[in-house]
């Protein structure tokens, strides 16, 4: 019995093979170039696979006390600003849930609305603050060396994972 085979049975499997392996190359390309801290939504701490905190990498050349001194305002920064992250968290679901009320108390919701402004800008000045500190670590061309987008960890943001709320690795 001779074995036929089709162009299609071994074009198709081939370009089906190429397709996934220049999506997974893009995507990894894209994480690394444009989420330099972050990274994706996969991995520990919310990083791509191979990726790590843009203040650990090799191109920053900081020391080993750079980085214990890092680490320590990272807990300072962590302890100060969780308090007021649940505070913020509290007032948003207050004034969501009084918006929703069937006859809102216009009043409440925007002194509520005023509470919840000056929460976040005490977070962005405390955020702010660490920034400068942590960068005040590192000599100019170390600064010059960290990819744009990269904070330092201190950044509340919106979620989850490294820079954004709480890290479980900083309780």
């Amino acid at each position: 019995m001779k074995l036929r085979l089709n162009i299609s049975q071994i074009f198709i499997p081939i370009m089906a093979i190429l397709a996934s392996a220049t999506f997974i190359w893009a995507w990894e390309f894209n994480q690394e170039v444009f989420l330099a801290q972050r990274g994706g939504t996969y991995g520990k701490s919310g990083y791509g696979i191979f990726q790590t905190p843009c203040w650990t990498k090799p191109y920053l050349q900081a020391t080993p006390e750079q980085l214990n001194s890092l680490a320590s305002l990272h807990h300072s920064f962590y302890r100060e600003i969780s308090a007021l992250g649940n505070q913020y968290l509290n007032l948003y679901y207050e004034i969501r849930a009084r918006i929703d009320h069937p006859q809102p108390d216009v009043k409440m919701i925007f002194e509520k609305q005023k509470e919840f402004s000056e929460i976040k800008k005490k977070m962005d000045n405390l955020s702010i603050q660490y920034l400068l500190k942590a960068k005040a670590l590192f000599t100019p061309e170390q600064v010059a060396n960290l990819p744009l987008g990269c904070n330092l960890g201190f950044n509340y943001g919106q979620g989850m994972g490294w820079g954004r709320r709480m890290n479980p690795r900083y309780k």
